[in-house]
Formats: C-alpha cells, sequence, structure tokens
C-alpha cells in the first residue's frame, strides 16, 4: 500500500494488483466493463479507495489528479494478478473450485489443452461462449481434480456469475500465464509457445515428445503439473542448445 496526501489527510491507495481484496478487483473490474477513458478511472478509483465524496473530489486542485494517475499506472501496465480472491464459487449449494496461486496445482491438460485454447479463442472472439469456457476449463467441482468432461458443465453453471466476476476471473488468468511466462521464456512468448529460434515446439504435440512411444503413458502426462512438464521442456532445449552450440 502507499499513502497518498489528499487536502489535510494521508489515504491508503493499493500500488500492485497483488495487494486488491475481492471486492477492490472486482470495483475495478466493473471499471473495465463500463470502457471508462483514463481520466475517468482516476476519479472513480479515488472515490472509491479514499472514501471522499464526489463534491469534495470536485473541489480538488486538478494537478492531484495528475499524481493519482501516476499512482495508478500499475492497473493499466503490467497485468500481474497472481492472487486468487475468489478460490471458490458458489452455484446453488455447489461449490467450485478455482486454480492455486500461480497454477500451482494446474496439470498440463487443464492449462494448455482447455484453458489456454479458450483463453486465446475468447482475446480473438471477445466472446461469452469461449469466456465461458475459459471458466468452465479453470473451474472443477472437486478441489485439485481436473475433469474435461465437466468442462462444457461446469461452464454452463458458471455462466450466470457477474460480469464483473467473470473480468476477475480473466485478470488472475492473464497475471497467471504472465508469470508462467516469465519462468520458463523460452517456451512462451507473446501467448504463442516457443522454446527458442532453432527448436519450436507445438504445445499440443508435446504429450508425443514425452511419452517416447509409449502412448499409455498419455494420460498420466495429461495430469502432470504444468511446472514438471515446463522444466522438462526447458531441459530438453538446453540441451539441443548445447548440443549445437
Amino acid at each position: 500500500m502507499k499513502k497518498i496526501f489528499i487536502g489535510t489527510k494521508n489515504y491508503s491507495f493499493p500500488s500492485t494488483w497483488n495487494e486488491l481484496t475481492k471486492e477492490q478487483l472486482l470495483f475495478i473490474s466493473n471499471l473495465f466493463l463500463q470502457k471508462l477513458i483514463k481520466q475517468e478511472m482516476v476519479v472513480f478509483l479515488t472515490i472509491y479507495f479514499s472514501g471522499l465524496r464526489f463534491e469534495e473530489i470536485k473541489r480538488m486542485n486538478p494537478l492531484i489528479f495528475e499524481q493519482l494517475e501516476h499512482q495508478y499506472n500499475w492497473i493499466w501496465k503490467k497485468l500481474s494478478l497472481t492472487k486468487q480472491l475468489l478460490p471458490i464459487i458458489r452455484r446453488k449449494f455447489k461449490k467450485y473450485y478455482g486454480p492455486e496461486e500461480g497454477f500451482a496445482n494446474m496439470s498440463y491438460e487443464q492449462f494448455i489443452i482447455f484453458s489456454e485454447t479458450y483463453y486465446q479463442a475468447y482475446i480473438v472472439n471477445k466472446d461469452d461462449d469461449n469466456l465461458n469456457k475459459l471458466i468452465g476449463s479453470l473451474y472443477t467441482s472437486k478441489k485439485n481434480t481436473f475433469d474435461s468432461d465437466e468442462v462444457n458443465i461446469i461452464a454452463d453453471k458458471l455462466s450466470k456469475i457477474s460480469p464483473e466476476e467473470k473480468m476477475a476471473i480473466v485478470f488472475f488468468y492473464e497475471g497467471n500465464r504472465t508469470l508462467i511466462g516469465t519462468r520458463f521464456e523460452k517456451l512462451m512468448s507473446s501467448g504463442k509457445s516457443k522454446t527458442s529460434t532453432n527448436h519450436n515446439y507445438d504445445f499440443l504435440q508435446v504429450i508425443e515428445l514425452i511419452n517416447n512411444g509409449d502412448v499409455s503413458k498419455n494420460n498420466e502426462i495429461k495430469r502432470t503439473n504444468i511446472y514438471e512438464i515446463f522444466t522438462h521442456l526447458t531441459n530438453i532445449t538446453n540441451k539441443n542448445e548445447r548440443s549445437n552450440s
């Protein structure tokens, strides 16, 4: 949190995505859904985080908003939300469990084959169907247990959650895929999977690369944690690069 002096008082403002509470995240999600310009968002954010009334805001020196706009730059720069603020969604007495911070509990199948596929489609089309399926691939009916047969079912069950919650889930997804991309730079770049200029992998063919011709291992590989898979691929890439150097 960062202290900002306004008038005669100091106010605490969040300075990173991971300092937000659930309620604050949903408020910011709502602002994005309204497609406000940055200056409008700065006013609403200031009212929300400071508790000042709109009448008080209007009497403020306009220069303060330049300072506050700089304070909120973290919102528009790098989307770095990795904190899980919607770990459980309840619908009609049923609980659905979201992924952990950093996608620490996600399998290769859940992340690459399902959620990443629907995320890429949603980014291109901005349609509700792919957004709902992205959410359906992230949330599970049993904690830490992904079932591909339930993706469409859960997508339908959670399709009625609020637009703010859906946007918050997208922010969380984008923050964590950025985190993974930073940790495995050779494998992911700008939303596309790659290793290096000399060794490019299609992640949908990774299973064949890892199973060494033994298809009986395919289901086990699909259930393997994404960090194990990415570490394995990184090691393969590094070995190949050393061999070619």
